[in-house]
């Protein structure tokens, strides 16, 4: 980060507009590096995608290997699908170096999408991961989709909801009687994370560390076997519960990294430098970080025991 930061003062003018809209198509351009061979496609994306937040980008890659196990041929909905950028890179898509433009677009698509958000759809729009999106909130007492609609069932919020057993028979009754539901949950684990970075940090700086208000999850502060009896009482049928992320002790350096994470003023450094030297830095770093955090998700650093693990996939079926 010292090389971002000497860079950028010494090059602190910007270029004429001609030439910056030249260079920025380069910005725009796809990530091109030899120095990342033979890592994984996805994992380079998420990389690029949370550039300056490296931990984040390799957590949500571990998560969304999962997804190789969904038959996406039929009818298939991702319920909380937010911007859609997760499941744009989970399914194939390429975003530019600069982390947020498409320059190729996934060949396998959900069939539906929902969030609650509309600025979150709109986004998720542009990433084309959804062949429709609908605005929904599911803690409303319906599911706007017919019985046995889907085949393939996504949900990786489930702790947002406030009645997460009426939620899910709503999904249950959607779901196709050959259909397939993966949900993504955390555990107590994460919570105990953020317990013992209390023991370093603020409230305040947790609360801002935290992806979303922590206070509105903790009605769903359960271990794995409080998460299947959810499960079991809306009807489902438990097949399989695997960890999802790597050990605790790397999801608390995403912990700590959040808490300290500045991301928001490196992007407002970039800014005050050139097109050119933006995709530059920018590709370095994804480099650096890249191979640095590789380790974190092989094969063998994903083998959780489930009692230890920090987030959870469950498979279910009807």
């Amino acid at each position: 980060m010292k090389s971002l930061l000497r860079r950028v003062f010494q090059q602190n003018k910007k270029v004429d507009s001609g030439k910056e809209d030249e260079e920025r198509k380069l910005l725009q351009s796809p990530l091109v590096s030899d120095k990342l061979q033979g890592l994984p496609k996805e994992y380079i994306q998420f990389m690029t995608w949370s550039c300056f937040q490296p931990v984040s980008g390799f957590l949500n890659y571990a998560k969304t290997r999962a997804f190789a196990s969904l038959d996406m041929t039929g009818p298939s909905i991702d319920i909380s699908c937010g911007d859609g950028s997760t499941s744009f890179i989970a399914l194939g898509g390429e975003l530019a170096v600069d982390g947020k433009t498409p320059v190729r677009f996934p060949q396998t698509t959900f069939t539906h999408g929902t969030d609650y958000n509309p600025r979150s759809l709109e986004v998720a729009s542009s990433f084309r991961a959804h062949d429709a999106l609908t605005l929904h909130d599911n803690d409303a007492a319906d599911f706007p989709f017919d019985d046995g609609a889907f085949r393939t069932v996504y949900h990786n919020a489930l702790y947002f909801v406030k009645d997460p057993v009426a939620f899910l028979r709503n999904v249950y009754a959607s779901m196709h009687e050959d259909g397939i539901g993966l949900f993504q949950v955390w555990t107590d684990k994460f919570y105990a994370a953020y317990d013992e970075m209390g023991e370093c940090f603020s409230s305040e700086m947790i609360h801002e560390s935290s992806p979303f208000s922590i206070t509105d999850t903790f009605h769903t502060r359960w271990d794995v076997k409080q998460w299947e009896d959810v499960f079991l009482q809306a009807g489902f049928k438990v097949q399989q519960i695997e960890s999802a992320f790597p050990h605790a002790d790397i999801f608390k350096q995403n912990v700590i990294e959040r808490t300290l994470c500045l991301r928001n003023d490196y992007w407002r450094l970039l800014n005050e430098v050139s097109p050119r030297t933006q995709r530059e830095i920018r590709t370095e770093w994804i480099e650096k970080q890249a191979r640095f955090y590789y380790s974190c998700v092989t094969e063998e650093a994903l083998k959780v025991p489930v009692e230890d693990a920090v987030y959870l996939s469950i498979y279910v079926t009807k």
